[in-house]
């Protein structure tokens, strides 16, 4: 039991650890843990397939298709979470928080602050910003990654700064899986099929000319044949 100035007699941290991945692949250390699979693929997928693309919008559609609208029994609070949403575009930005979660299975929203308040928000790429926690699982901070290979600018961020939008998470990962992490494997076989299905198309579509050179008796030549 630990008593501290904000928590009573009685309080007890939690003792169950995780085992957490770490990424050193840069030169740098202490980035934070490794995704769970590759991002970019994840993004050139929605991208470059169709039928995926469809699939994350019709998501979209049917999370906030509808529209959402704020709740509170103080109407001047009402008022003011209403403004900001307004002032800050934030649908636009829901709708690109929310396609980040379900393509990479994690969407982190940044948000700037003016005299300890909310001034601006924007979302970041997934494929670039890592969590890093401690023993117990409690997020410490975050780290974005710019650059090329060769030389990349470590950016950190507070826990207060990122809001982390998680969706399907297995265990005790720091990230999510979203919707197509499940589905790159088969993507991958169904891509692949595809493209051998169209070579044998194409070889097999073209008449081909049947022509008989020469007989047993007189035999055709190589110049006959060229």
């Amino acid at each position: 039991a630990v008593m501290t100035e904000d928590h009573p007699i009685g309080y007890e941290k939690f003792k169950g650890e995780i085992e957490t991945k770490q990424n050193y692949g840069f030169s740098m250390r202490d980035i934070g843990e490794e995704h769970p699979f590759d991002f970019l693929l994840a993004e050139n997928s929605y991208k470059c397939i169709g039928v995926v693309q469809g699939v994350v919008d019709k998501f979209i559609d049917f999370i906030i298709g509808g529209g959402f609208y704020v709740e509170s029994d103080d109407e001047r609070a009402k008022q003011i979470i209403e403004n900001f949403m307004q002032e800050n575009n934030f649908n636009t930005l829901l709708r690109a928080w929310i396609k980040e979660a379900l393509i990479k299975g994690n969407g982190f929203l940044e948000m700037s602050y003016t005299n300890k308040t909310i001034s601006d928000m924007k979302v970041l790429n997934a494929n670039n910003v890592f969590v890093k926690r401690d023993n117990q699982g409690n997020i410490l901070s975050y780290t974005q990654l710019i650059g090329n290979t060769l030389q990349k600018k470590k950016i950190e961020f507070e826990v207060n700064e990122i809001a982390h939008l998680k969706l399907n998470t297995v265990g005790s990962s720091a990230y999510g899986q979203g919707i197509l992490c499940s589905s790159l494997t088969l993507l991958d076989g169904l891509l692949k099929a595809e493209k051998d299905m169209h070579t044998i198309l194409g070889k097999k579509a073209n008449s081909p000319y049947i022509i008989n050179v020469g007989t047993p008796e007189a035999p055709s030549s190589p110049d006959d044949l060229s």
